[in-house]
């Protein structure tokens, strides 16, 4: 007998849910740490003969940093972000990413979550496109921006059966 993956029906709730907001996240603190470090890895660290270091960060967060965070709020919202025995989850890109207005770090952001679709491009593959709002304390916009998730459901009797 055939197991049932119990990620389908999510993900049928999901697709349930199109042009739904799907709910708002918990405040996050931008970190000063995280958003240095992402600054480092992907090259674009502050010259620091232009902005001196010290106790203030020179430069707002970037926001492809605040882009990194999608999953965070997602799963918070109820999205399958992680892989398990019966689901894999990858993030397929971004699209339409505005920054609105400069954030920095020691602030607080929280993600406003709608699923736009999830389309079944072939048997148990999914992708999924959901449109994020990150505001900041005072209810301004900080940034917007539509993700895309790669699902595929796997066979949890198949592992069972190696």
């Amino acid at each position: 007998m055939a197991t049932v993956n119990p990620r389908k029906q999510l993900l049928n709730d999901l697709a349930a849910s199109s042009g739904r907001e799907l709910g708002v996240t918990d405040w996050l603190t931008v970190s000063a740490a995280e958003a240095d470090a992402f600054d480092i890895a992907t090259g674009l660290a502050p010259d620091f003969d232009l902005h001196p270091p010290g106790p203030v960060r020179p430069l707002p967060v970037n926001p492809f940093y605040l882009a990194t965070l999608t999953p965070r709020f997602a799963a918070e919202v109820g999205f399958p972000t992680a892989t398990d025995d019966y689901i894999t989850a990858l993030n397929y890109g971004f699209d339409n990413l505005t920054w609105h207005d400069d954030l920095q770090p020691g602030d607080q952001v929280r993600d406003r979550i709608t699923v736009l679709d999830l389309t079944e491009r072939a048997e148990d593959r999914y992708i999924l496109r959901a449109k994020h709002v990150f505001e900041n304390r005072t209810g301004g916009t900080v940034m917007t921006v539509t993700t895309r998730s790669y699902y595929l459901l796997l066979d949890p009797s198949a592992k069972a059966n190696a």
